[in-house]
């Protein structure tokens, strides 16, 4: 239950149970973390 809990702690609650390595299903590291990728949005390279 959240109701009671500062708006910054449920956020880290949510953050911290997300998959962190979603991203990495559809982009190869290479591209995910490329300095195009970091200027602009880039097209998944995994399909």
């Amino acid at each position: 239950d959240h109701k009671h809990l500062p708006f910054a702690e449920i956020a880290n609650d949510i953050a911290e149970s997300l998959d962190k390595d979603h991203p990495l299903k559809f982009y190869t590291r290479e591209l995910l973390f490329s300095d195009e990728a970091r200027k602009r949005f880039v097209e998944p390279d995994i399909t």
